[in-house]
């Protein structure tokens, strides 16, 4: 059917709304709580009745998806628990992992039935009025794990149409880009490197965001872990932030991140592990910038810098800008610039 031209007029400010929506979002919401938010208005802009997201991984022997990270919509706290049982049995939710990057879409009979929906599968859909849906599954290498969002309608609604399947899929990955750029912003320099060996919570251990490394790191060490909360051993270690400990095999650093705490693996490998802060002025000096560059981006005086190289020198066992590149990034070829040490 061909559109009209003043549709796609429609169409144009419709999805322009939303984007300067989503961005005035971005402005006023810190990073760790900006995705929900954006859902939450993307599902009040397509007319939906509830919705869900969150980052989501599977190892090569798990049958059912670990939900690392999850925030319900006008939806009931046992909503992700009776589904996980029934997941492998979701054809729709196969579709969804099987289309990477792709907007699906389902919707059912009066009974909440469909072809190829299982008995269990069709009562969970009875019980939480999910008549109609729309998802779509991102991945996202910032992070390394992968981002899913579902939209549901119930019954009486009318499904989800192209029109509407094609703003969803826009806007989730508009959603998703900004998070990465705040996120970025918010981090270290060296922090935003290594995001996927990190995790944000709040005090209480609830995951706002975590990486891929850090889920592998904590699935091998904590093997009944189930994503949603930190495992106890790390949460325990929130009243002592700022520090750094050794866990498993590996130096895990805590610290503050706004109201948030900051966890992370040190990819250090020197028997000295930077401070997020120490590892941002570490790597502006190896990229070349002064002493009042780095104060600026930082916001410490020069002085305080030089203090702090000084013991980042003293500690990684280097002499110059070049060695320090070395460290910092062990895979990298003849540095650049010249090897000044600070005095």
């Amino acid at each position: 059917m061909k559109t009209s031209r003043s549709e796609s007029v429609d169409s144009i400010n419709f999805l322009g709304e939303a984007f300067l929506r989503i961005h005035a979002l971005s402005c006023e919401i810190p990073a760790p709580s900006f995705i929900g938010s954006a859902v939450a208005l993307v599902s009040q802009s397509i007319s939906s009745r509830s919705a869900w997201w969150g980052l989501v991984g599977r190892g090569c022997n798990e049958v059912t998806p670990t939900i690392y990270k999850k925030e319900l919509i006008a939806l009931p706290a046992d909503f992700e628990e009776r589904w996980l049982p029934i997941s492998a049995q979701d054809t729709f939710a196969k579709e969804v992992e099987s289309r990477i990057g792709e907007v699906c879409a389902f919707s059912t009979d009066e009974n909440y039935g469909a072809p190829g929906k299982t008995k269990e599968v069709q009562d969970y859909c009875r019980d939480y009025d999910l008549a109609h849906g729309v998802s779509i599954l991102l991945s996202e290498p910032f992070t390394r794990n992968h981002f899913f969002c579902t939209l549901y309608r119930g019954q009486g609604a009318r499904p989800f149409d192209d029109i509407e399947m094609a703003y969803f899929g826009q806007l989730m990955r508009y959603t998703l880009e900004i998070w990465r750029e705040n996120l970025h912003r918010m981090l270290s320099v060296a922090a935003a490197e290594s995001v996927h060996l990190s995790g944000i919570a709040d005090r209480d251990g609830r995951i706002v965001g975590i990486g891929g490394g850090l889920c592998e790191f904590i699935s091998v060490n904590w093997p009944g872990w189930s994503g949603g909360t930190l495992p106890h051993d790390l949460v325990q270690l929130f009243s002592d932030a700022p520090c750094r400990t050794r866990l498993g095999g590996r130096t895990v650093e805590i610290g503050y991140f706004g109201s948030y705490l900051h966890v992370s693996l040190a990819q250090d490998g020197h028997g000295f592990v930077l401070s997020p802060k120490e590892r941002a002025i570490a790597h502006l000096f190896a990229a070349g910038r002064s002493y009042k560059e780095i104060s600026r981006a930082i916001g410490l005086s020069p002085a305080t810098v030089r203090t702090y190289l000084q013991r980042i020198y003293a500690h990684l066992g280097v002499n110059n800008k070049i060695q320090l590149g070395k460290v910092l990034v062990p895979d990298a070829t003849d540095g650049r610039g010249e090897g000044v040490q600070p005095s």
